[in-house]
């Protein structure tokens, strides 16, 4: 079963960079992004993988399958940010399990970061580490 775990978000964690990476410019159509979700949701579902599917639903509720609609790079990021998350998430799970979490000191430095989905993770997990607080938004 962990296999087919993997291979899921593997082919969810592929679909998202082919999708982010693309050049200004470029568009998917929502009818893609809505096939995509779809499959992810019914996979997710077979899988056991609930939080999964619950997010995928929720997309879901905000797209129309029959939409003509297109989604820029900059759309489908902050569109998809719970589904990136949560793959991330799922992709360092034991990592973040077995790195124990710093004492926050009441005077810890506090920043913000807002910037790509990449570089928020980069910079947060070095920030976060050297005891300071991090809120991000992408």
């Amino acid at each position: 079963m962990e296999k087919y775990k993997n291979s899921l978000f593997g082919n969810i964690k592929n679909k998202l960079s082919d999708w982010l990476e693309l050049d200004v410019g470029q568009t998917i159509p929502a009818q893609e992004i809505f096939r995509f979700l779809h499959s992810v949701k019914g996979t997710a579902g077979t899988l056991q993988l609930c939080g999964l599917m619950a997010i995928t639903e929720k997309l879901l509720d905000g797209l129309d399958e029959d939409s003509e609609r297109v989604w820029n790079r900059t759309e489908l990021r902050n569109f998809l940010f719970e589904l990136i998350e949560h793959t991330y998430e799922y992709e360092h799970f034991d990592e973040v399990e077995i790195k124990a979490k710093p004492v926050r000191d009441s005077q810890a430095p506090l920043i913000q970061i807002i910037d790509d989905i990449s570089m928020l993770i980069l910079l947060k997990d070095l920030l976060e580490d050297k005891g300071w607080m991090v809120i991000t938004n992408a």
